[in-house]
């Protein structure tokens, strides 16, 4: 499954409940309980299993556990199913998980990366920037200001910490020229 395509956990337990079941004609308890099945799922099926799952790991249990879910409440009225019911079918749905080896899902001894959303990836991006704006200035203005002013308080010594700091606000946009030429690449 491509990177792009991999929905979050709570979104593919919702879709595939919602394929089965409608959601929406369940008493509004219920209706909460349902909903915050979908977010913790990674606690419910990932805290013993020995490690972690992977992306397309964890939608197929999520995917997976809608269904049974949903098949367990199959043939009562939705109006008419109660919080107990739900909840000793959720019970039953994870010792099941965990009885029959994580339902053919292996889990991986390292953590899977990270999905991030266009607005993370966005801020992500223009964190470097924001970083060197602060910098170039502020930061530096205020030093460079300072060091020029003891420099020309003391004509006679040689300005050594203002040549170093242009050195430095030179050679750290250079440096960061340098990273986003290279990223670009």
């Amino acid at each position: 499954m491509p990177e792009a395509e991999i929905q979050p956990v709570e979104k593919t337990f919702m879709a595939s409940f919602q394929q089965v079941f409608d959601i929406k004609t369940l008493p509004k308890e219920s209706q909460d309980f349902v909903k915050n099945l979908g977010r913790q799922q990674k606690s419910d099926f990932a805290s013993s299993a020995g490690g972690y799952f992977s992306h397309e790991s964890q939608a197929l249990i999520a995917k997976e556990s809608a269904e049974r879910l949903a098949k367990a409440l199959e043939g009562q009225k939705p109006r008419d199913v109660e919080l107990s019911v739900l909840q000793s079918a959720w019970q039953k749905i994870v010792m099941d998980f965990y009885q029959s080896k994580c339902w053919g899902q292996a889990p991986q001894k390292t953590k899977p990366p990270k999905i991030l959303s266009e607005d993370q990836k966005r801020v992500r991006e223009l964190a470097p920037y924001i970083w060197v704006a602060f910098q170039a200035w502020i930061v530096m203005k205020l030093v460079i200001s300072y060091f020029g002013l003891e420099a020309a308080d003391n004509p006679d010594e040689t300005p050594w910490f203002l040549y170093l700091a242009l050195a430095f606000s030179f050679g750290s946009l250079v440096v960061f020229a340098w990273r986003r030429f290279k990223k670009g690449e």
